[in-house]
């Protein structure tokens, strides 16, 4: 049976930007992402997952303009996911395991006095399994000092 589920996510995370070239930079990002979908079964009853991750990602920043205060990027790399909890109606327990993910997105920050606020938009794509296909779309923001 397919359930077709929807939901929100929030993420959590710390960020270290390493400049290699004036304008690319090699993001290190570490955190925990809190994962929550639910939808009807084929019967039409409600089952959902919950499963909070600690992540780890790489990824390589290349600032490709920059007008005023505002600084445009594209970003792209790749993340592990690693369950800390989780409750499921939906996939048996035992399925959800650790993975790893690609992740492209872009972004633009709003530079400031010594540091910047980003805001960014990212699609994860996580590896099929037998009986789920996952995708997610993140939109992330914070301080950057």
């Amino acid at each position: 049976p397919t359930s077709s589920q929807s939901g929100k996510s929030l993420p959590i995370k710390s960020a270290y930007d390493y400049p290699l070239m004036e304008t690319v930079t090699v993001r290190a990002e570490a955190g925990v992402e809190m994962f929550n979908v639910s939808g009807p079964n084929a019967a039409g009853k409600s089952i959902g997952t919950k499963i909070t991750y600690g992540t780890l990602d790489a990824l390589l920043k290349w600032d490709y303009a920059e007008f005023d205060s505002f600084r445009y990027y594209f970003v792209g790399g790749m993340g592990i996911f690693y369950p800390v909890s989780s409750s499921s109606t939906a996939i048996a327990k035992n399925t959800i395991s650790s993975f790893a993910i690609a992740e492209i997105g872009l972004g633009l920050e709003l530079k400031m006095n010594g540091y910047a606020i980003p805001l960014e938009a990212s699609y994860y794509y996580f590896p099929a399994g037998t009986d789920v296909k996952t995708s997610i779309i993140s939109v992330k923001t914070g301080i950057l000092f």
